[in-house]
């Protein structure tokens, strides 16, 4: 059962957007920050009832550390969060033209 906490959802909603977004979600690369925010939330909102509860969350960090752990062995080493940083950054570059001070 899902309670609904206004101020909570949104935070969580805007957390998960920008872990994405800047953890190199593919599926927000490209897109209008409203339209990011509205993919990062539906990916998340498994059961489409416009909340996502703190298991749907839970979920969705879930499915982005497999992403993250490639030599899937349920860590995240310092070399994965590197290249996780520099593939985000080189994707944030690419969406900038090349230029990260905007």
């Amino acid at each position: 059962m899902k309670t609904k906490h206004t101020g909570f959802s949104l935070i969580l909603s805007s957390a998960s957007c920008i872990l994405f977004v800047v953890l190199g979600t593919t599926s927000c690369a490209g897109a209008a920050p409203g339209r990011a925010l509205d993919l990062v939330f539906n990916a998340a909102d498994t059961n489409r009832d416009n909340l996502i509860s703190v298991q749907e969350y839970h979920q969705a960090m879930q499915r982005r550390f497999e992403q993250l752990d490639q030599n899937r062995d349920g860590n995240l080493t310092r070399q994965e969060m590197e290249k996780m940083r520099a593939n985000a950054r080189t994707r944030l570059q690419s969406l900038r033209g090349g230029n990260l001070s905007r």
